[in-house]
């Protein structure tokens, strides 16, 4: 379980989606009981693929991110996968 060093524990921890055709598990990270981050990863043939990454606006820049990276890329290694790969675009901007 990832985490972040401070006065207050943020964690992640993996909620499973169980679909017929998926294998895709979904990640929150939590800080005092409030969810205020999410991760997604699908895994196959040893790869991880993350993504839906997502933290709330109040919650950003205090380790949400870094505790899911953390715990994503653990919970990946331990099932198999010895690559990972993300991919990212600009944070959009409110109009």
């Amino acid at each position: 379980m990832g985490r972040v060093a401070g006065t207050r524990r943020l964690h992640a921890r993996v909620r499973q989606h169980h679909g017929a055709q998926s294998r895709v598990s979904c990640f929150v990270a939590e800080l005092e009981g409030q969810m205020v981050g999410t991760g997604a990863m699908a895994m196959h043939g040893g790869v991880a693929l993350l993504a839906g990454a997502s933290t709330l606006p109040a919650f950003r820049g205090r380790g949400a991110q870094t505790a899911l990276l953390e715990t994503r890329l653990s919970y990946a290694a331990d099932h198999g996968c010895d690559l990972a790969m993300m991919g990212a675009a600009r944070a959009a901007r409110p109009s």
